[in-house]
């Protein structure tokens, strides 16, 4: 059809139509002729990506999700310097038909980095959503990589950490049940009963016509169906007290306990504050140096958020203060402190590099013989300390690089403004670490895509055509393509 539309398109656009439509009459349409073209393109940019990666240093996420047919899929991304800028990119999707141990996934991953000529000490870090067979003390996949690179360094994904410290105190999770409770109740209970709610919101003009579902799997959720029940609980309130039957008796009497809407109240305010900091974890091309700054911005704030509710201003508690009288302030601050805790606890790996994270991204700040400088040693056990001091201390004195600094960005002044050539350890450094994944978002949203190409509907779909299309969904390189069309003869559809 689209060919069709293109050869029709063609006589009336241009003046050498004829030439032009029998260029569009010869494209080649058969399933054959596509896969062998996703094919070629495919191995082409891996070739790109190939000869990029093994003229330095690079960093790893890697995370295992199943497809549409349960066939374990491990993605495997790469962040690098490719001589201009830091670049992300796919390395490659193995599948795993049987089981997935950190045994069988470092099999996979070793073979195919040997296989390609990938050395495990060119990796400078790998990071991974935290599972016991990533991450095993003995025979996970990050340990069995270290054996081979005692230098590698490895990071739990930020986002994956966020969840877990914001797991709730079992007398939130109560109020957190009930909700689920209810919004099943109105919406999967029937289809009639649903149907009947959208039309009672409808009449008595609520702000919004339906209630949001819980997803355990897409973790922002969770503060988007707290706010959409707070904002028009006052009419769920007033349909669940129309419906007969005990279970709506005993949602309606949740909605009516002051308690309950405080604690309510308290989770629409914290669950919004924790999804726009994760939001600011999520997206592609974060280097862990910014998600380590949001982490220590969040911890600060966390200690703002329990000090506020301590005096009682509320300012950052918009909805709870509604619910002043009511809400157990002592139960809300000790939470607070508990959340704190948690932060500090599962990101304290970050303890051990803050300063030559703070070096990377203001070395004017930091002192020549600080901490960083051990940190940077400890990290990179190839560089020279003395010479980082003295580098240091000539990279300060340039007061067209101080000023510049204030212009750019962290990676545009380490790729642009720092030059090798008079500052080559501290570039390492910085380079290092600036190929560094803070979590495995690139690898998430690379599932989304996956699921999206292997759907229902493709579900026969062979691994390596899923890896072939995948790659050319997701890469910023271009196909060789004048290359590609010289190298072979076409056949023409007729």
């Amino acid at each position: 059809m689209v060919k069709q539309c293109m050869v029709t398109t063609a006589e009336t656009l241009f003046a050498e139509k004829k030439d032009v439509v029998e260029a569009f009459r010869q494209l080649p349409l058969s399933d054959t002729t596509a896969i062998r073209r996703a094919e070629i393109m495919a191995q082409d940019v891996f070739k790109q990506l190939s000869e990029k990666l093994k003229t330095g240093k690079f960093s790893m996420a890697v995370d295992e999700s199943c497809d549409i047919r349960d066939t374990a899929q491990l993605a495997m991304y790469v962040r690098f310097f490719d001589g201009e800028k830091f670049v992300e990119d796919l390395l490659s999707l193995i599948p795993h038909n049987n089981r997935t141990t950190g045994e069988d996934l470092f099999n996979s991953v070793q073979t195919f980095l040997s296989n390609e000529g990938f050395d495990v000490n060119q990796i400078v870090s790998i990071t991974t959503d935290g599972a016991p067979a990533m991450i095993g003390t003995h025979r996970g996949l990050v340990k069995r990589l270290q054996d081979l690179n005692p230098n590698l360094i490895s990071y739990h994904c930020a986002i994956h950490q966020t969840a877990l410290c914001a797991k709730l105190s079992d007398e939130y999770s109560n109020v957190m049940s009930m909700v689920i409770k209810l919004v099943n109740f109105l919406q999967s209970k029937s289809a009639l009963q649903h149907r009947q709610f959208k039309s009672f919101l409808s009449e008595v003009s609520a702000d919004y016509d339906d209630l949001l579902v819980q997803n355990d799997i897409r973790w922002l959720s969770r503060g988007q169906v707290l706010r959409r029940l707070w904002e028009i609980r006052v009419h769920v309130e007033e349909y669940l007290h129309t419906i007969p039957g005990k279970r709506a008796e005993e949602l309606y009497t949740f909605l009516r306990d002051a308690a309950s809407m405080s604690i309510l109240a308290f989770l629409v305010d914290l669950t919004g504050h924790l999804n726009d900091f994760n939001l600011k974890l999520q997206g592609r091309n974060h280097n862990v140096v910014d998600l380590h700054s949001s982490v220590a911005s969040f911890k600060n704030k966390l200690s703002l958020f329990k000090s506020d509710l301590e005096t009682g201003g509320m300012l950052h508690f918009p909805t709870l203060i509604s619910c002043r009288d009511t809400a157990d302030v002592h139960q809300m601050t000790s939470s607070l402190d508990r959340l704190l805790q948690n932060f500090q606890h599962r990101f304290q790996e970050f303890e051990s590099v803050k300063d030559v994270f703070l070096f990377v991204k203001n070395p004017f700040v930091v002192q020549a013989n600080g901490t960083w400088c051990d940190q940077a040693k400890a990290s990179f056990p190839d560089v020279e300390k003395a010479k980082l001091q003295l580098e240091l201390i000539d990279l300060q004195s340039d007061e067209v690089l101080k000023m510049r600094h204030t212009e750019t960005t962290c990676e545009t002044f380490w790729t642009t403004l720092v030059l090798d050539s008079k500052y080559p350890h501290l570039r390492k450094v910085a380079f290092n670490i600036l190929t560094m994944f803070g979590s495995t978002y690139v690898c998430e949203s690379a599932f989304s895509t996956m699921n999206n190409i292997k759907s229902r509907n493709r579900s026969v779909l062979t691994d390596n055509h899923l890896c072939n299309c995948l790659r050319l969904a997701l890469t910023e390189l271009t196909p060789n393509f004048k290359a590609l069309v010289h190298q072979r003869t076409c056949h023409f559809s007729h």
